[in-house]
C-alpha cells in the first residue's frame, strides 16, 4: 500500500462526506464564475468543458468529475 492509499484508507467516512461535498461546491462555484465571464459564442473546447460537466452532473459521475480535477494538480 502506498502513502495515498493509507492515508485515504484512514480518513473517517464523515471526513470523506464532508470533502465531496466541500469538492463539489468549489466546482460549482468555479463553473459560475466562468460561466459569468464567457461571451454568448463559445469555442469548441469550452463547449465540450461544459457538455462533458452536465454530463457528469447529469449522471451522478462525481469520481470523472473528482479525477479531472485531480489531474490539473498532478499534471506537469
Amino acid at each position: 500500500m502506498n502513502h495515498a492509499q493509507a492515508i485515504y484508507q484512514a480518513i473517517p467516512s464523515e471526513v470523506k462526506e464532508q470533502f465531496k461535498f466541500s469538492a463539489m461546491a468549489i466546482v460549482k462555484r468555479l463553473l459560475d464564475d466562468i460561466e459569468s465571464r464567457l461571451p454568448f459564442d463559445l469555442s469548441n473546447q469550452e463547449a465540450d468543458f461544459f457538455l462533458a460537466i452536465g454530463h457528469a452532473i447529469k449522471y451522478e459521475k462525481d469520481k470523472a468529475l473528482f479525477e479531472a480535477f485531480g489531474r490539473v494538480l498532478t499534471d506537469e
